[in-house]
């Protein structure tokens, strides 16, 4: 009882939460991707990178917020079928691209996929490194859809054995090419642009020559910006190194967070977002004369990132600043700065809905016939024991009769022992006279 309780239940919980979490937010993404019967369309984003221009969320299900207790909340909101998407954005009211798109759900390895919850890396920090130097760290994290992102904490020497860390996470974009001449970039809700950004861009001057130009550096936070007038943040970096290259034809712009270069001959690199919002993903670090850390004494929880260009679910993670002993995996001693290893628990394996829920079945039915199993065998085990137990405690009858005649012979003996005492006795009162006593 105490297993199914505690092990068994929560355990199948758990699995039919990650179902219908998956197929809630997949299906709601993917309607949000497309244009309903009445041409309206929806907040999300196509494979295409193109961004629909609703306002309101096309949503199925209830949108849930988080895995545990997605199953008992689970419900369709959608009261009019005429708002299932199932034209593409843009396509018109007669295509069915994106109802395909849904239907094929039904084959997609995306129930299942484990997002980060847990990291740790080992570094040390150089006790001798001058106030205000930095150091970096870096992990690899996996999103609610399996995509990896790869995380940078950055420490800082702020003296008096203390560093400052600060967590960023990059969310590198998929280039869009489907459009003939252009390529795109979708950024997520309230992403900025990644100093890691290294675009270059080719294209041909106004004597049809070609030329190439490498995008200027990006500063850390740097938004999308717009085409303008006047452009505005990395579309006006963009267009800048264009004109000072002398190219001509291509075109920058960006709307609804979609960052797209047009007449261009090729493009490569690539273009990294810092994922929009974190929080508790700053702070103090502080060491004692050894080297090891006294502040905070204990792991780091609640840091998040959301706003990811893939749509995942927001990434809620802990830092684990001390391994099972209690050791602290970020040291401080008078060698050079440097991290030797790194460890997290995403996985990015999945499952289809229909295989993920014919497991869960399988699995419970075998747990429960195993239990039915233990249940006979610890049944009869008692049966015996408790046979036994009687066989020890039960009272016999032959033996219980042979004592109670031994019982009696010796009441009888000793009887005749005091009749033979009461003669004696009458006879010593009487002194030897033979008389008779009452």
């Amino acid at each position: 009882y105490l297993t199914a309780r505690d092990g068994d239940i929560p355990s199948v919980l758990n699995s039919l939460d990650q179902l219908a979490y998956n197929i809630s937010t997949r299906v709601n993404a993917l309607n949000n991707s497309g244009t309903d019967l009445n041409g309206t369309e929806g907040t999300g984003t196509n494979a295409s990178g193109v961004t629909g221009n609703g306002t309101t969320a096309l949503d199925l299900f209830n949108e849930p917020t988080q895995v545990a207790g997605s199953a008992a909340a689970m419900s369709v909101t959608m009261t009019d079928p005429s708002q299932i998407a199932a034209a593409s954005l843009g396509a018109g009211t007669g295509d069915n691209a994106n109802a395909i798109a849904m239907a094929n759900l039904a084959n997609d390895l995306f129930v299942g996929v484990q997002a980060s919850s847990n990291f740790s890396v080992t570094q040390n920090l150089s006790s001798t490194a001058a106030t205000g130097s930095t150091a970096t760290s870096s992990v690899q994290l996996v999103d609610s859809f399996g995509n990896t992102h790869p995380a940078t904490i950055t420490y800082t020497n702020l003296g008096g054995n203390s560093w400052s860390y600060t967590m960023a996470l990059a969310d590198t974009l998929t280039a869009n090419t489907s459009v003939s001449g252009q390529v795109s970039y979708t950024f997520g809700t309230g992403e900025t642009v990644d100093p890691s950004t290294n675009l270059t861009i080719t294209g041909v001057n106004s004597l049809g020559a070609a030329v190439q130009t490498t995008a200027p550096a990006v500063t850390a936070g740097e938004a999308v910006g717009s085409a303008g007038p006047p452009a505005t943040g990395y579309v006006a970096a963009l267009q800048s190194a264009i004109s000072a290259a002398g190219m001509v034809g291509v075109t920058v712009s960006s709307s609804n967070g979609v960052l797209t270069i047009s007449g261009a001959t090729s493009t490569s690199g690539s273009v990294v977002a810092d994922a929009a919002a974190s929080s508790n993903a700053s702070g103090t670090l502080t060491f004692n004369a050894s080297g090891q850390l006294t502040s905070p004494a204990s792991n780091v929880t609640g840091i998040s990132f959301s706003g990811l260009s893939d749509g995942a679910a927001a990434l809620s993670l802990n830092w684990q600043l001390y391994n099972s002993s209690g050791g602290s995996n970020v040291t401080q001693t008078a060698a050079a700065s440097a991290q030797t290893a790194s460890s997290q628990d995403g996985v990015s394996s999945g499952a289809t809905p229909t295989n993920f829920y014919s497991n869960l079945v399988t699995n419970l039915g075998a747990t429960v016939s195993e239990v039915q199993t233990e249940n006979t065998a610890q049944t009869a085990s008692v049966t015996q024991l408790q046979t036994q137990n009687n066989a020890l405690s039960t009272v016999n009858l032959n033996d219980e009769a042979a004592a109670m005649q031994i019982l009696e012979t010796s009441y009888q003996a000793a009887s005749q022992v005091f009749t033979l005492l009461n003669t004696v006795m009458a006879s010593a009162l009487n002194l030897g006279v033979q008389t008779a006593v009452a």
